[in-house]
């Protein structure tokens, strides 16, 4: 009987309290913003960033942008949540409801931060936080030699980065690898900062950590090393470079021994923040001295073959001549040998194949060529030799690789003794039309009346072909009017043509950089035009996605993002001026606009 008198005395209780609760009026709402962790703040921890609001009833908030932050990134968010509480004064008691918006931050060094005046929308009403100013001081690297605060240095984790080399030539590639050592388990990571290459043309390889996790012992203490960056980089210009840090949150899972006590706590999950050293890269101009004419600006080091289908082969018979460059180097912006026509031989176009993948921090390519030949007249047949020339950094010196000389004998073919003519002769074959009766007399034919005439005809059917087309006309016209992007796509390639006949006016001239930016401007407008967006802000990646998106296959994307990098690169390349070089470009970008339409049309 007790029993039950104690709980409705409760449900009591709690009726009462119900009906005194009462909700803030949305003029008591309360904007502030806060950081947390409250206390210490170093460079090596996540800094949340609580923008809330509290009071009335749960609002819509929102951020429209974030103000310049000093010494602090974004690096994820704004998440949202909602919460409520009741508050109890005596007898009375209020419902308060909370909305927030959480950002997370990054510390960019050590050193004054700061958060200015953030503007916050709450429906159609506007409020300011104050601003937040702190100190950021140096954290723990994880390193076991490092000093640390000793809250961190019992987060035994890092990141490291290496260059393959500390000196190289302009056009040497050259390995990075970023490396994660973990004496504690990892549950998550996140690449938060990287740096930039503007004066490298960049080869990514993805590797697997999982795969590719190894023992490592660093400073006498035992770690697990995992591969999270692999890159090679290829410096298109001299100088001296600084590659700065790479940045990454980091989840670990710890264990404090006690069961019980890990599982009602936060100590076996925390994420730190690490960065890698900035490395420092020399970069070497190629010597002057000694360098060939014919130089491509291609480095490293390397073989070729060169092979013909067939050693016989009769006249007019189509004959394939093949040539292969590769070894470790840089290939993509290498032109062809050079195989000239002759008076006794027809040479077509190559068609070209390249391969290239990063094995031990060394970037190994290969690239073909394939020429159809076209012998025109008996007799023995003298390719010329075949030469390629590069800079061997090993050596320090100017190389040359060559085939030797190719001969083809070329035989008669199934023309009969006698009928073989000299090139540019015109011979008449046969007569291929008899005439019953030569033609003496004029012939007239009778005139047609009026109305059986093709122009009277022409007038009464004019007016039903032309009302349809101009209805459509219309429509088509109205609906480019609503439509601006539409419109847009469907004058892509024109426009693509107009700014292509632009680069080829400038293709002998002596300046080739501007030849090579006309050209992969035109495409990437095109690619900009076809999308609906901002040429400027079209990445290599993001153009690709939107490739694929609209199903484009992989060959044809990796072939209009080789022909994009191909005219980056030879904006920085002496030799890529050569004007046969220019033509195959120009002529590559103006097929890979004519693919493309057929795909996205």
């Amino acid at each position: 009987m007790r029993t039950r008198v104690r709980n409705l005395a409760a449900w009591g209780l709690v009726a009462l309290v119900m009906a005194g609760a009462h909700p803030v009026v949305a003029e008591d709402r309360v904007v502030r913003a806060r950081i947390e962790p409250g206390g210490r703040i170093t460079d090596s921890q996540t800094i949340r960033l609580v923008v809330e609001v509290e009071g009335g009833d749960f609002a819509e908030i929102s951020v429209p942008r974030l103000p310049p932050l000093r010494n602090l990134k974004v690096v994820s968010g704004p998440s949202t949540s909602q919460s409520s509480v009741f508050q109890f004064d005596g007898t009375t008691s209020r419902q308060v409801m909370t909305s927030q918006l959480v950002y997370g931050l990054i510390a960019e060094g050590p050193g004054p931060a700061e958060i200015p005046e953030i503007e916050v929308r709450i429906g159609t009403d506007l409020r300011r936080t104050e601003p937040i100013r702190f100190e950021v001081e140096r954290g723990a690297s994880g390193r076991p030699s490092s000093p640390g605060a000793a809250t961190e240095t019992d987060v035994p984790v890092f990141i490291e980065a290496r260059l393959g080399s500390k000196e190289v030539w302009v056009g040497q590639p050259v390995g990075i690898d970023v490396t994660l050592y973990a004496a504690t388990r990892v549950t998550g990571l996140n690449m938060v900062e990287e740096p930039s290459f503007a004066n490298f043309w960049v080869e990514d390889d993805a590797p697997d950590p999982s795969a590719e996790a190894h023992r490592s012992d660093v400073d006498g203490r035992p770690f697990n090393a995992y591969p999270i960056v692999r890159k090679v980089l290829v410096p298109t210009t001299p100088g001296s470079f600084t590659v700065d840090p790479y940045g990454a949150q980091i989840q670990v899972s710890r264990s404090g021994g006690d069961l019980l006590r890990d599982f009602f706590s936060n100590v076996r999950s925390r994420t730190v923040m690490r960065r890698t050293d900035p490395l420092r890269l020399e970069v070497k101009a190629l010597p002057e001295r000694g360098r060939p004419a014919e130089f491509n600006g291609v480095v490293g080091s390397f073989r070729m073959t060169a092979e013909l289908d067939r050693e016989v082969a009769r006249v007019n018979d189509a004959v394939a001549l093949k040539v292969t460059i590769e070894g470790e180097g840089f290939l993509r912006s290498a032109p062809a040998p050079l195989v000239e026509a002759t008076e006794d031989l027809k040479v077509f176009e190559p068609k070209t194949t390249e391969w290239s993948e990063i094995r031990g921090g060394k970037l190994r390519s290969r690239k073909s060529w394939e020429w159809i030949l076209v012998p025109l007249t008996p007799g023995e047949v003298r390719l010329p030799d075949l030469r390629f020339r590069y800079f061997d950094p090993a050596e320090g010196r100017y190389a040359e690789l060559s085939d030797g000389e190719h001969v083809l004998r070329v035989e008669r073919g199934d023309a009969l003794p006698g009928e073989t003519t000299a090139r540019g002769e015109v011979r008449l074959e046969r007569r291929d039309i008899s005439f019953i009766k030569s033609l003496r007399t004029r012939l007239r034919d009778r005139e047609a009346r009026v109305h059986q005439r093709g122009w009277f005809v022409s007038l009464l059917v004019l007016p039903w072909i032309l009302a349809p087309v101009v209805i459509l006309a219309g429509r088509r016209r109205a609906r480019y009017r609503r439509d601006h992007g539409l419109a847009r796509a469907r004058r892509a390639r024109s426009r693509a043509r107009k700014r292509l006949r632009v680069a080829r006016q400038q293709m002998e001239q002596d300046d080739s950089g501007e030849f090579h930016e006309a050209v992969a401007r035109a495409l990437v407008e095109y690619l900009a035009d076809r999308f609906g967006r901002s040429a400027s802000g079209l990445t290599y990646d993001l153009a690709e996605e939107l490739l694929a998106g609209h199903g484009v296959d992989a060959d044809l994307r990796r072939d209009v993002r080789s022909c994009l990098e191909t005219c980056d690169f030879a904006r920085y390349v002496e030799s890529s001026g050569e004007t046969g070089r220019r033509e195959e470009i120009h002529r590559q970008a103006s097929a890979l606009i004519e693919r493309l339409e057929k795909v996205l049309a």
